[in-house]
Order: structure tokens, then sequence, then C-alpha cells
């Protein structure tokens, strides 16, 4: 053993600037991956921490068509229990306004404005309510239809009013349509726009809300049960 200490000090001894790179080398690797290691926990904690908000609901069920009637009870069986959800549409269309000639493809997002978003804020610049009657535009939807706020846009046949313009969505980073601006209006000006048809595009997510955080896992598998795709 003593004869080894004795090689390994000659060895280093001899080449000491290649020790100290090998030591610093290490040094540096083992850092890094705490330091990986730290922010992947910190980064998974976050996630967990504000779920609720990046999906405005404690769960979210995502369709790619209407929901069947027997969806359609199982949702309804929900809320008869206390347990609450809103449906969210979103779908592509050609808007125009006085400004632009050409139509300008559009990501439209249609919510009920009495229950959505049931986590997190919808802040809107100048403050403003969603109506049957009114549009909420993304800013980059304001600047390329070449309008303002108080202005007037098309939406599929539908003129509504400018009635602000979207600083925060909640659930922007789980939404299914992300081509084009963003347009925001209610699920009843969806229905007048006429949009939805047999064969439209279109992705139907629905928030579920359980009251006081209850059993997530039993709803979840009974929402497995009714929409198994």
């Amino acid at each position: 053993m003593t004869t080894a200490l004795k090689i390994a000090w000659r060895e280093a001894r001899a080449s000491s600037a290649r020790f100290a790179f090998v030591v610093i080398a290490v040094a540096l690797g083992v850092g890094a991956l705490t330091g990986v290691r730290g922010f992947s926990t910190a980064f998974r904690d976050m996630l967990l921490r504000e779920a609720k908000t990046l999906m405005a609901a404690d769960l979210t069920v995502r369709i790619f068509a209407l929901p069947s009637d027997q969806q359609t009870k199982a949702l309804e069986s929900l809320r008869a229990r206390g347990i609450d959800w809103t449906q969210v549409s979103e779908t592509l269309s050609m808007v125009t306004s006085p400004a632009v000639t050409d139509p300008l493809m559009v990501t439209v997002k249609a919510v009920d404005p009495a229950r959505y978003p049931f986590y997190g804020s919808l802040l809107v610049t100048p403050a403003a309510k969603l109506s049957d009657d009114v549009a909420l535009l993304a800013a980059d939807a304001l600047e390329r239809l070449g309008t303002r706020v108080g202005e007037t846009i098309v939406v599929g046949g539908l003129p509504l009013r400018i009635a602000g313009v979207i600083t925060a969505e909640p659930d922007r980073m789980t939404g299914s349509m992300n081509i084009g601006p963003r347009v925001m209006i209610t699920r009843v000006a969806l229905e007048r726009t006429g949009l939805l048809r047999i064969g439209s595009r279109a992705v139907q997510r629905f928030l579920i809300k359980v009251p006081g955080g209850g059993n997530i896992e039993a709803v979840r598998q009974e929402l497995v049960r009714a929409f198994p795709e």
C-alpha cells in the first residue's frame, strides 16, 4: 500500500498540470450534474404548483369532434354531483377588417365567460369583459388586421367589436391550435358564425373543476371510461 502511494505521488509530481486538470474537470462535472439535477427538481416542482393555472382546470379532456350523447351525459352526471366543467372550442377561420382587404387566417377560441377560466386570470387591455357581441384579440392579430380596440372585425360572417387585447391567457400553453393570430369569442358567438359544422376542423377541450380538490384520480378514471380516446 505504501509503495502504491509513493508511485502515485511520484507520477502526480511528474505531471502535476495534467493531474490538476483531471481534478478540476471531475469537480466541474460533478458540479454541473448537481446543478442540472437541482434545476430539474425545481422546474418539476414549479410545474406541479402551477399545473392548475397552466390548464385553467384540475383536469382536461381533449377530443377532436363534438361529444357524443353518451359523453355529454357523463359530463352532466359530473355537474349533478357538484363537479363543474366548461367547454372550450378551438377552430380555424378567416377574419376580415375594414383596413385589410385580404382575409387573415386566425385561431378562434370560444369559451363560456361565466366559467372560463377556473384557475388563473384572463387579462385584457384595456380591462373588458367578453360578451356575445365582442371579440378579444391577441396583439399580433390586432396588428396584422390593421385595426384597433373599438373597431369591428368579421369572423365567419359575424361582425364583432374588438373589446380589448389579450395580455395573459392561463391555458395558452395547453391550447391545441396555434396557426395564425388568436381571436377569442364566446360560445354563443361561435354558434352564430356557423363555423362548427360536420367535417369542420375543430378541437374540443373540457375543463374540469373538482371542488375542494376532492378525489381527482377517481374523476379522472371516470373520464377515461367516457372518453377512451
